[in-house]
C-alpha cells in the first residue's frame, strides 16, 4: 500500500528534503503513521542514534486520529504526517492538504494474527474466516467496477485517486507468507519499539493456515 507524506496546502515545503528537522504528526507510537515516519527518516539519513524519537533531524508528535492530524497541521502544531492513500484523497481534492512524497514499505499493510491458545481451540473457525477474506480479496481484484464503487462510497476519493490505488495495491488471495518480508517487518517494529525482539520466523507461522516462501 502507498503511504503519502501530507503537508499544509502552502508553498513552504517543496520536497521531502525540506522536512528535515520538522515535526511529523502520528496517531500513536507503534502505529502505521509512526512506523512509516521512522522508515522515511531512516531512508533520508535523518536518524542519528538508536533512540529514533531523540534524533536531532526529525521530531515526532502523537496527536490522535486523522481529524486530529489535520487540525494539528492547520494550527501549526505539526508540519506534516504520513497516511495511506486513497482514504484521505478528499482532503487533497478540497485543497486542505498537499502531497509531497510517498513511502512504499516492502511488507503487507495488514496481517492476521492469533494467540496459540486460540488457534488450538478454534483452528477450523479461523480457517473459515481466512477463506472468506481470501474470497473477498479475489472479488476485489476481479470485480474492479464493484470495488471502485465501494471505495468511492466510503472514502469519497476522486476517480483518478481510485484508479491509482487499484494499480498500486494487492491483497493476498491465498495465504502465502514471505519469511524474508516477515523478518524485515519484525526488525522494523523492533527498531521503533513496537515489539521487544525479533522472533524466529518458523515459530510464529502456523502451517495449517498458510505456506511460506523464502
Amino acid at each position: 500500500m502507498r503511504w503519502v507524506v501530507f503537508i499544509k496546502y502552502d508553498p513552504q515545503f517543496q520536497s521531502i528534503i525540506d522536512l528535515k528537522g520538522k515535526t511529523f504528526g502520528i496517531t500513536r507510537f507503534g502505529g502505521g503513521s509512526h512506523i512509516n515516519t521512522v522508515l522515511l527518516a531512516k531512508d533520508q539519513g535523518w536518524l542519528v542514534n538508536q533512540n529514533e524519537e531523540q534524533g536531532n533531524n526529525i521530531r515526532i508528535e502523537p496527536v490522535g486520529d486523522l481529524n486530529s492530524l489535520v487540525n494539528a497541521i492547520r494550527k501549526g502544531i505539526i508540519d506534516c504526517f504520513i497516511w495511506e492513500s486513497p482514504s484521505i484523497s478528499f482532503l487533497l481534492d478540497s485543497g486542505i492538504l498537499r502531497a509531497i512524497g510517498e513511502v512504499h514499505p516492502s511488507w503487507p499493510c495488514f496481517m492476521v494474527a492469533a494467540t496459540t491458545d486460540f488457534i488450538e481451540m478454534s483452528s477450523n473457525q479461523i480457517k473459515s474466516v481466512l477463506d472468506s477474506i481470501h474470497g473477498a480479496a479475489k472479488i476485489f481484484h476481479s470485480e474492479v467496477d464493484y470495488s471502485l464503487g465501494i471505495m468511492k462510497k466510503i472514502y469519497k476519493p476522486s476517480e483518478d485517486a481510485c484508479q491509482r490505488f487499484m494499480k498500486s495495491v494487492k491483497y493476498s488471495t491465498g495465504g502465502k507468507i514471505s519469511k524474508k518480508v516477515l523478518k524485515e517487518t519484525m526488525t522494523t517494529l523492533s527498531n521503533v519499539g513496537a515489539i521487544s525482539k525479533v522472533a524466529n520466523v518458523s515459530n510464529i507461522i502456523f502451517p495449517y493456515f498458510s505456506t511460506t516462501t523464502d
